[in-house]
């Protein structure tokens, strides 16, 4: 992504805006290396700017709605999300099973979660959230190490218990949805990309052992039926980005917004 990034001449009017982080990092999905890259970019912020509001996206967004520093204000007024007690939670739901193992989900009483994309603190939370995990070297290294989408609960919980909170801008984790149904009061939504694999080649056959005669046959890694609907759901997906791209504002503020 890095290469990528450094491979686009971006338009004067915006070269200013675009920042890319100099240090690089290999992440990969479920796993604490998602949380540590986005806290580089926390740490990079905070070390070079001033700056109101710190927002985590991925090029999996798309935004539906004008976002600026007032909308943003009305939001952390209004629907600033504090967290909720842990004895409230199901451990056999959603990752409960997994994050319980944490050190931060037993030191703390109150935990909270969100997808990631959409998460935003402001610049006071943004450095407390820097200073504890700085001064908690432990907790930090467990979850840049752990084998779970601990994004999705980290910061959340953190923001809960040593500050005031977060609030949250996107509409969750689902990929198909049609604008016009979407709330108001938010601002982005989550889309899948298709470029990950090319699901339009047939199904590949891959050699599998067969413990009995230790043959090996041949088996269709994804059926046709699943491949189908991987395709309709991208028709779907591709229709409507057609159609968010008459209706976004290009103009977007910056992730980091200044004074």
């Amino acid at each position: 992504m890095y290469e990528e990034l450094n491979k686009i001449k971006f338009e004067e009017n915006i070269i200013n805006k675009v920042i890319i982080n100099p240090i690089i990092l290999e992440k990969k999905g479920f796993h604490g290396s998602l949380l540590q890259g986005i806290i580089l970019n926390l740490e990079y912020a905070i070390k070079n700017y001033y700056f109101e509001y710190f927002i985590i996206l991925s090029s999996r967004n798309v935004f539906y709605n004008k976002l600026n520093k007032e909308k943003i204000d009305f939001v952390f007024e209004n629907n600033l999300i504090t967290g909720y007690h842990k004895k409230n939670v199901n451990l056999n739901e959603w990752h409960w099973w997994s994050f319980k193992n944490t050190k931060i989900f037993n030191i703390f009483n109150k935990i909270s979660d969100s997808t990631h994309e959409g998460l935003c603190i402001d610049f006071d939370g943004s450095n407390l959230l820097y200073s504890f995990l700085q001064n908690n070297i432990e907790i930090k290294n467990e979850l840049y190490n752990y084998n779970h989408c601990v994004e999705e609960f980290a910061i959340q919980t953190i923001m809960s218990n040593i500050y005031k909170g977060y609030v949250y801008l996107g509409n969750g984790c689902g990929t198909q949805y049609n604008i016009s149904e979407l709330s108001n009061d938010l601002f982005l939504y989550k889309t899948i990309r298709d470029d990950r694999e090319d699901i339009t080649k047939p199904p590949i056959e891959v050699p599998i052992e067969n413990n009995n005669n230790n043959s090996k046959i041949k088996t269709k890694s994804i059926k046709y039926s699943l491949l189908l609907n991987k395709i309709n759901q991208l028709n779907k997906i591709n229709q409507l980005n057609q159609l968010n791209k008459r209706i976004i504002n290009k103009n977007m503020n910056n992730i980091i917004i200044k004074k």
